[in-house]
């Protein structure tokens, strides 16, 4: 209540729900209500006390259901979509070389493949409860729009390689085009520009230095696919003679603004040097298992104090964007690889695809909690399935029963953008048209190429 007794307005009231809050806390009200006035949090506690201290434009039943923060999906390339199942079964240098990057070639370069691709991605991530998804791809500039359109919230970190690629012409052309898409999308309230190095193995040591310092120009992050699998370990030793984050660590550009991507085969030197620099690491389980690259050290790492956030990498290698089944899968591998039940624990792996995975990102201070000042990016899920019953543990039947698709309503910045699973902004059958189209000449391609 105000001071003269009158109800405090909000524009949603979110009541009677299993609030999760993820706060340092970790607070759970099993009868919560979560207040929002435009996109931020205004207050969140019990129902007794914020249904009668708020009178909102909308109010929603929250009986029957957890709400939630948003899922953070720390490394995607979303516009790969468009390759799901194109290439399957297959080494990664084989999967990336023979195929992966001939398939680019082609179609990738289409801008309007891509914003199929991105569309579908986000309609994807959006109905299993992805709320912020952190990209690496190319035209992020132009794709930056179609991000916007849907309501998401995004950083796209373009790709940097040596030689050109399907937007840039590589190198230093690229750095340039980051320059003006960081600039063009700064004051953007949902989409972000970040600065990506594919590799170090495709990445000359002096690029890197340069699009670190891009970055660091700019207050943004540099993303890098690290240590993936034994492959690059020794092929990184062969050229540089160091461990592939020994040598980023040696061109100074590890730091609490840098997410290294995969970090599957590590040193214990290695651990403590992304400890040591505060660098943040994604985790995506489900393409190092497709793969066969093995299980990052991430009980270790988690040990250590890194912030290890969760990503399910793109469909060309998972093959889904389903942040509920990804970490399922995180936490069964991690119990399977270390003998031990203990690892992982489902309350580690719900704070990995929220609040951890945001403070991986340098997003913490927004998003991947319900709190007081934070935007209001929140999910609701349906406990009214059978595979929801009963409920003891809301972290265990969140990582162990639930899936993507019992989210039943999302909402980023304020807005709902799911409700009763449909999506508010997005036409699913248009963008299946598009799919389709494009499925039909990826298929037409690879035919020809096998029939030389």
């Amino acid at each position: 209540m105000t001071s003269a007794g009158q109800p405090i307005h909000a524009d949603i009231l979110i009541h009677d729900a299993m609030v999760l809050t993820m706060d340092e806390e970790r607070r759970f009200f099993e009868n919560g209500s979560v207040a929002v006035s435009g996109d931020e949090i205004l207050e969140v506690g019990p129902s007794e006390e914020l249904k009668g201290k708020y009178r909102a434009s909308r109010t929603i039943d929250g009986r029957n259901k957890i709400l939630m923060p948003g899922l953070v999906n720390v490394h995607t390339h979303a516009p790969m979509t468009i390759y799901r199942g194109a290439a399957d079964d297959l080494p990664l240098k084989e999967w990336l070389y023979d195929h992966i990057f001939p398939l680019e070639a082609v179609f990738t370069s289409k801008i309007e493949n891509l914003k199929a691709g991105m569309r579908l991605a986000i309609a994807e991530m959006l109905l299993s409860g992805t709320t912020m998804f952190k990209d690496m791809y190319y035209f992020t500039d132009e794709l930056a729009s179609v991000v916007a359109e849907t309501g998401m919230r995004a950083t796209l970190s373009e790709g940097v390689f040596d030689n050109p690629t399907p937007s840039n012409a590589g190198g230093d052309k690229t750095l340039d085009y980051i320059d003006g898409a960081i600039q063009n999308w700064q004051h953007h309230p949902l989409v972000r520009q970040g600065v990506a190095a594919h590799a170090a193995y495709t990445v000359s040591p002096g690029l890197i230095v340069k699009a670190k310092e891009l970055a660091r120009r700019h207050d943004t992050m540099l993303s890098i696919h690290l240590s993936e699998n034994q492959w690059e370990v020794d092929t990184i030793r062969e050229m540089y003679g160091a461990t592939p984050v020994k040598h980023l660590e040696n061109l100074g550009v590890l730091d609490r603004q840098t997410l290294a991507v995969h970090c599957v085969i590590l040193s214990d030197e290695d651990i403590n040097s992304l400890a040591g620099s505060n660098t943040g690491v994604a985790h995506s389980p489900q393409c190092n298992m497709k793969l066969a690259n093995g299980a990052a050290p991430v009980p270790e790492l988690l040990k250590r104090g890194v912030h290890v956030g969760v990503g399910t990498d793109g469909v060309a290698s998972n093959n889904d964007l389903d942040m509920f089944d990804e970490i399922r899968s995180m936490s069964l591998l991690h119990k399977l690889t270390s003998n031990s039940t203990t690892v992982i624990s489902a309350k580690e792996a719900v704070e990995m695809a929220t609040i951890t995975g945001a403070k991986a990102i340098g997003y913490d201070d927004r998003i991947g909690s319900l709190e007081e000042g934070k935007k209001a990016d929140m999910i609701l899920i349906n406990l009214g399935k059978p595979h929801s019953k009963p409920l003891y543990n809301v972290y265990s039947s969140l990582v162990y029963s639930l899936r993507g698709s019992d989210v039943e309503m999302v909402i980023v910045n304020g807005e709902v953008l799911v409700e009763q699973r449909q999506l508010q902004r997005m036409d699913l059958s248009a963008v299946y048209e598009d799919i389709e189209r494009i499925a039909h000449e990826i298929s037409a391609f690879q035919r020809r190429k096998q029939a030389r």
